[in-house]
């Protein structure tokens, strides 16, 4: 019985990871982005944060 909670418990956790590991490449991704647009045009992006 034990085991089997186990092991669920262990596929949830591996479940919970990928979907963050995801999330965190995705932010990752964006944030790139908009570090190259800065670099490219300063002016439109400090129009855009205020």
């Amino acid at each position: 019985m034990g085991e089997k909670v186990t092991l669920v418990l262990a596929h949830n956790a591996l479940s919970i990871i990928q979907v963050v590991e995801r999330h965190v490449l995705l932010w990752a991704e964006e944030s790139e982005d908009a570090n190259k647009k800065r670099h490219q045009g300063g002016a439109v992006v400090i129009g855009s944060e205020n």
